[in-house]
């Protein structure tokens, strides 16, 4: 059990800001077409050295005749070899956690993991990750400083400057950018900054998930 707990809270952790009302810095923030990433280089109290993370739509769908995405998000460490890839299918992005329709995780060339329906209960109730919460923060509750021209690692941009002064974080934004976000900053020294981005993305998931429901 005590794997699987660690596995939901991997997934959760590379989850984007699953609270952000779409409203929140003009609407920018949204999904791109299908294929359509963004890649990151992020840096956390928690890491000692930068890991790259990359947002993807890899597919859409419809369930209970509604359409959904299927959103991807795959880290990888200093040494460019990929550690974790989460896919999950929810209707939009942002979006909330209890909208989860359907999650699979896979730690680097294991076999992926399919959350079964305890298992999902349990990563749609999770709390949030801090990388998530620099997202929330950033847009979350912030006002509009202005516009910027920011430069990044992925290049040089337009974007708009939004801050949140209570929780200490920054955010730039630009509809040039797939998902929107070009930089963030959080009041613990926490960073990510747009390394690239692109309209060819495809799943990183490889082998046939096994479906796992917590009873081991």
């Amino acid at each position: 059990m005590r794997h699987f707990l660690a596995a939901i809270a991997s997934l959760t952790a590379g989850l984007p800001a699953v609270l952000v009302a779409q409203g929140n810095c003009s609407g920018i923030l949204g999904p791109p077409a299908s294929g359509g990433w963004s890649e990151y280089v992020v840096q956390t109290p928690r890491n000692r050295v930068p890991i790259s993370v990359r947002y993807a739509i890899v597919g859409t769908e419809q369930r209970q005749g509604n359409p959904h995405i299927r959103f991807e998000t795959r880290i990888r460490g200093a040494d460019g070899e990929t550690s974790m890839v989460s896919q999950v299918v929810v209707p939009d992005f942002p979006y909330e956690q209890v909208a989860l329709q359907e999650a699979v995780l896979q730690q680097g060339s294991a076999q992926p993991i399919q959350l079964g329906p305890a298992m999902l209960a349990r990563a749609r109730a999770s709390s949030l990750a801090p990388l998530t919460r620099l997202v929330v923060d950033g847009c979350s509750g912030s006002e509009l400083v202005g516009r910027e021209e920011v430069a990044v690692p992925g290049g040089t941009f337009t974007t708009s400057h939004y801050r949140n002064a209570e929780a200490g974080s920054d955010i730039w934004v630009s509809r040039a950018v797939p998902f929107g976000i070009v930089k963030l900053t959080g009041r613990d020294g926490a960073t990510m900054e747009l390394m690239g981005h692109g309209k060819d993305a495809r799943s990183s998931l490889s082998g046939e998930p096994r479906v796992v429901n917590g009873a081991n």
